[in-house]
């Protein structure tokens, strides 16, 4: 698979990647200058993650509030050979993303036939008849992701960490909520946040949803619609939907990735996770 031409969108601050460990690891603080990480504690260690070619500064990572003995995660963009100190986690990509660069052509182009009819039923059936898409409250995103597949499988983990982003990002930066409203009963029958860096001409999008039986009326497939469109409009290049399916992921994650794939990403492989064990203040 190609290299990705970019950094992942945790390298940027403006996407908040400290909001994302879990929610019980409430220490958590920015480490590091170039490349910058994060570190959360979970006793009697502490973990410490970075995205990107440059090898973390160990000098850098002696400072801060929770420096103490920790694991070192380095998440390299592009393989190469293992620096002396650092070790392979496990021999798999620690993570592959679906990229579409826009190139003049008309994006439904790269689009599969299911994809292109589940568009063409969705606008000529359901778009501004029976359902509209719409910038939703907060509030609402999270009382219909509680009613979806998706919560039925990994209950509110995504929420969370979207919850914790809008907490940290400031009002301006935070991603936009859309849902898919049933125009007949009011109900938001799916739903996803996106960002839109204009800094890096990237679009991003995380913690989608629908409810049992959107499917049937091409709702996920609007919303992609949406983003796209959404994304060529305000002068993006790049479109990145992280966590498509990795040989060893629970199978379940198999058919949302395959979705994604309809749409014309291509699959972005990063290499090994590298790791190295540095010792700290003791408390």
């Amino acid at each position: 698979m190609p290299a990705p031409p970019f950094s992942p969108p945790e390298a940027w601050p403006e996407y908040g990647w400290l909001a994302e460990p879990m929610e019980f690891c409430k220490a958590r603080e920015t480490v590091g200058i170039s490349p910058r990480g994060i570190r959360y504690a979970t006793f009697p260690f502490c973990h410490e993650e970075y995205v990107g070619d440059v090898e973390p500064d160990l000098a850098e990572s002696k400072k801060g509030l929770y420096a103490r003995n920790r694991w070192i995660l380095w998440k390299r963009v592009t393989d190469g050979p293992v620096p002396i100190g650092w070790r392979v986690w496990q021999w798999r990509p620690w993570r592959i993303d679906g990229v579409f660069d826009f190139d003049g052509r008309s994006y439904v182009d790269a689009w599969n036939d299911d994809a292109r009819r589940n568009l063409k039923r969705w606008r000529n059936r359901f778009d501004g008849k029976e359902f509209v898409i719409e910038t939703v409250s907060f509030g609402a995103f999270c009382d219909a992701y509680k009613k979806s597949t998706v919560a039925t499988r990994t209950k509110t983990f995504y929420l969370d960490i979207l919850s914790r982003k809008r907490a940290l990002l400031p009002a301006d930066g935070q991603p936009e909520l859309w849902g898919v409203r049933s125009v007949a009963t009011g109900e938001i029958v799916a739903g996803v946040a996106v960002h839109f860096f204009s800094k890096y001409a990237t679009s991003v999008h995380e913690c989608p949803f629908m409810l049992p039986g959107a499917g049937k009326v091409s709702a996920p497939t609007g919303l992609m619609d949406r983003w796209f469109s959404e994304s060529e409009r305000r002068g993006m290049r790049t479109m990145v939907t992280p966590y498509l399916f990795r040989p060893g992921d629970p199978e379940e994650w198999r058919g949302p990735s395959d979705f994604k794939l309809h749409f014309g990403f291509r699959p972005v492989s990063y290499p090994p996770l590298l790791v190295r064990f540095v010792r700290g203040k003791l408390f």
